[in-house]
Formats: structure tokens, sequence, C-alpha cells
């Protein structure tokens, strides 16, 4: 989801997971060409038992691009 001109939001559900309490999450990006230019693929945002959310920001990056990059 985009949240603004040069970001996307992701939100992770972790529900599934099971979790009775909030775990430490540890996130990052992986890939093959310019994933190195974004940020914040590791700063994790409202963490809970269910899920969180990372804010990724990278100029002109919508959430089409960051899918098929």
């Amino acid at each position: 989801q985009r949240y603004n001109a040069n970001g996307i939001v992701s939100s992770v559900d972790t529900s599934g997971c099971g979790f009775q309490t909030t775990p430490v999450y540890v996130t990052s990006m992986t890939g093959t060409s310019s994933h190195w230019i974004s940020t914040g693929s590791s700063e994790v945002y409202s963490p809970s038992a269910t899920g969180f959310q990372n804010y990724i920001h990278q100029s002109g990056i919508t959430p089409e691009k960051a899918t098929s990059w």
C-alpha cells in the first residue's frame, strides 16, 4: 500500500503462527539489483502477536513496482 509519493507500507500478518505474546521480529530485504538504495526494510513498526508493518522508502516506488522488481 502506498503511503506517500516515495514510500509504501508492507503489512505482515503473522496470526497463523499462534504467538501468545509479541515476538521479536527481525526483517531484511534481499534482491539481485538496486534493493540497497531503499531504506526502511529493517525497521519494524506496530509489532504485535498478530503482525507488524514496514515502511519502505525509495524514490518513485509503488506497490506494483515493489512486487515486480
